[in-house]
């Protein structure tokens, strides 16, 4: 339902025309414009109490367009600059009266988009849900990539009638059964949004890689000299660890085991997996008498619920990433001299897994300096083969590393109380020739070991074996924690690993870590700085910030989604996501601050009628990455071609951050500048962040504005935003 107000309207006509505005229980005062230099226009109005303003423009009193203007009254003059070099235009106000404390970010018209989404980015009217009166809601228009102005009489697919995904059923059909029209015959599934996380990302997907302590028993009470089985197969689901440990007691114990005891059960057992090595083994009860004499008097003589008991193999069993492992398990006891004292066998599988982390992770609906929204769940641990868990950065520019917190336990494993454990760290990260760590901790001022204490789960007994390796015990919950470190570029991984005190076999798995990649893009210009505007006739239908705003959110969307795909923690920040200003030394710094591993400026060109094409710009001039920018910058020349069709040459230019007529002011360039991006030169240049600037088209050529935001503008800002998404990931992936 669209919220009550009054609306109201004034017209200015310039040239031969004059304007009056239209009868008003609170009249408007008359807006005056004054024309200055080089076509350029300012219009003033004087503002009344409570009153949130917008302009528009038309060249034939017929066809209205929203100017990027959105303004609350503050009780003073207001004025709006433009340019144009028509003969004849007409400008007018529209403005409400209904009360509200952000007119940005209110809903006029109640159909789900934003005032400032209406005007800033689709050019939508705020006051009307259906801007082009084709039945289908502009909000239900972008959602699913429609142009939310074109009634099909453009593109017959943007209409009622079109049928985008040729399923056989059309938009209003689509529209009426809530189906997503973009897909062929699947139910509406709206695109995820920033920051969209599943309550829980961690559940198992599949309830088969659910694993839970479980044991194989046998009971020997059988008739004398009868053996009594048994075989059990149990799966250790893929990437997942285990602990097998096979204890034995007996009731014979005391009286009727040692040396001259006559009865002497035999307990036998055989773990068979199916990938590796078997274990087997057996004893007589007759030789466990003097270890149980030791266990009596201890603190933990329970294992496994027999008392005393004594384990005879403690085993580690890790399942491939890709597969899970099977183990078939038979354990045998024969009575022996005597069919009334049972002995007793159990193998308990006991799953080694991380319980919890710290700090909870924050996504990546960021914009500026702001800290993100934490992911519900990420607390979590995400198991299985193929699942990273995320790590943080603190303070990254000081601190150069990537970190998490971790809880550990060996469920089912309390008698391990005070068994030593030694962690290590496996790479994970793949290119070429096999796993590798990228980077390198020296780099880190504070922290240069892999692992440390965990201020959160305590210390453990925590010790220092190396810079590679630390050591500390299970306490009495079968539980112990760590801190765990890895240097900070997007995409390195690593396979937390533990072994035992007395426990043989391989180190088992604990969790795999993954450093979050971080891209920041910057929305040029914005607010008070339009950048370049052009359109039609010169009219000022086109800012360059509002367009670079547009293809930049775009990009976001498409690269969060992406980025979705590969783990639920990777991170894209903004400089900003409305019009307003932003210093320009103040965008590179976020970059900085936040860790980022990309910093992507992206803009729109102005020059010569006939120029036409992008091009990439990179700092090529004291920079202490040259090659690694000019390699991204051929990434994003290539697909921000593709998408305008039209290729500058060179496509890749090489501009000095300080490139400026005015001494000591600094230019556009200056998001480029190494010292505010935090790069640093030396021997191990891995943690500086990739830049550029992208200039997507020239927007003082008709055909190119027709290309950027005319009616292949929905479909070019789509191109432009997949192929420079996956430039992104590909350049990450692609650091040394």
């Amino acid at each position: 339902m669209r919220p009550t107000s009054s609306l109201h309207q004034g017209f200015l006509c310039v040239a031969a025309l004059t304007g009056s505005l239209l009868a008003d229980p609170t009249p408007q005062p008359q807006v005056v414009l004054t024309r200055g230099a080089s076509d350029s226009w300012i219009a003033e109005w004087e503002s009344i109490e409570d009153r949130t303003y917008f302009m528009q423009w038309s060249h034939d009193l017929k066809k209205w367009q929203y100017l990027p203007l959105i303004e609350a009254s503050d009780d003073l003059v207001h004025s709006y600059g433009f340019t144009s070099s028509s003969e004849k235009f007409f400008i007018r106000l529209k403005y409400t009266d209904q009360v509200v404390d952000n007119p940005d970010t209110e809903d006029f018209d109640g159909d789900g988009l934003t005032n400032e989404e209406e005007i800033y980015l689709y050019g939508t009217d705020p006051f009307n849900p259906d801007t082009d009166d084709d039945g289908l809601p502009d909000a239900w228009e972008v959602r699913f990539g429609l142009d939310p102005n074109d009634d099909g009489s453009i593109n017959v697919n943007n209409g009622p009638n079109g049928d985008p995904d040729t399923d056989q059923r059309n938009n209003a059909q689509e529209l009426a059964d809530e189906t997503d029209p973009s897909t062929a015959d699947d139910p509406e599934t709206p695109p995820s949004a920033p920051g969209d996380y599943p309550e829980n990302p961690n559940l198992p997907e599949d309830p088969n890689e659910q694993f839970e302590a479980s044991y194989v028993d046998v009971t020997g009470n059988g008739e004398e000299d009868e053996i009594i089985s048994k075989t059990e197969t149990v799966t250790i689901p893929a990437g997942r660890s285990a602990i097998v440990v096979v204890a034995v007691g007996s009731e014979e114990y005391p009286f009727f085991t040692g040396d001259s005891s006559e009865y002497n059960d035999t307990l036998e057992w055989e773990i068979i997996p199916s990938e590796g090595d078997n274990v087997s083994g057996s004893i007589n009860v007759n030789q466990r008498h003097g270890d149980w004499e030791e266990a009596e008097g201890s603190d933990h003589p329970e294992i496994l619920g027999i008392e005393p008991g004594h384990i005879e193999v403690a085993r580690a069993f890790n399942a491939p990433s890709d597969a899970p492992l099977t183990l078939e398990i038979t354990l045998k006891a024969t009575n022996v001299g005597d069919a009334t004292l049972a002995s007793y066998i159990t193998a308990g599988i006991l799953p080694v897994e991380p319980v919890e982390l710290h700090p909870i992770l924050l996504d990546g609906n960021v914009v500026g300096n702001g800290p993100g929204q934490p992911i519900p769940g990420s607390e979590l641990p995400r198991l299985g083969g193929g699942k990273t868990n995320g790590m943080t950065e603190v303070s990254p520019f000081a601190d150069r590393i990537a970190h998490r917190e971790i809880k550990m336990r060996v469920v089912g494993g309390e008698f391990l109380e005070d068994r030593k454990i030694t962690w290590t760290l496996d790479p994970l990260f793949q290119r070429d020739a096999g796993p590798f760590f990228r980077g390198t901790w020296a780099r880190s001022p504070n922290h240069q070991n892999r692992y440390e204490v965990s201020a959160a789960y305590g210390a453990n007994g925590f010790q220092a074996v190396n810079q590679s390796s630390a050591r500390n015990v299970i306490n009495e919950d079968g539980e112990s924690a760590i801190r765990v470190n890895m240097p900070p570029i997007g995409f390195n991984k690593g396979r937390v690993r533990i072994e035992i005190e007395d426990v043989e076999g391989d180190p088992a798995n604990v969790i795999d870590m993954e450093v979050p990649a971080v891209v920041v893009l910057d929305a040029g210009h914005g607010g008070r700085d339009s950048g370049a505007i052009a359109g039609p006739n010169n009219a000022p239908t086109h800012r360059e910030s509002d367009l670079a705003l547009d293809y930049t959110l775009e990009t976001r969307n498409r690269l969060l989604d992406d980025l979705w795909e590969l783990a639920p923690f990777h991170r894209v920040i903004l400089t900003r996501s409305t019009d307003v200003f932003v210093e320009r030394e103040e965008r590179p710094a976020r970059a900085r601050n936040n860790g980022a591993d990309i910093f992507l400026s992206i803009h729109l060109n102005s020059g010569a009628a006939t120029a036409r094409g992008c091009e990439t710009l990179i700092q090529g001039v004291n920079n202490v990455n040259t090659l690694h920018d000019t390699a991204f910058a051929e990434l994003i020349q290539a697909a921000c071609a593709a998408a305008v069709t039209v290729q500058r040459v060179p496509g890749v230019k090489d501009y000095m951050y300080s490139h400026s007529k005015k001494k000591n002011v600094p230019s556009t360039w200056v998001v480029l500048n190494d010292g505010l991006l935090g790069n640093v030169g030396g021997a191990q240049p891995y943690i500086n962040i990739r830049s550029v600037i992208s200039e997507i088209e020239f927007i003082s050529n008709a055909d190119a504005r027709e290309v950027v935001a005319g009616a292949n503008g929905v479909a070019t800002r789509q191109t432009y935003a997949e192929g420079v998404a996956g430039a992104i990931i590909t350049d990450i992936l692609a650091r040394p």
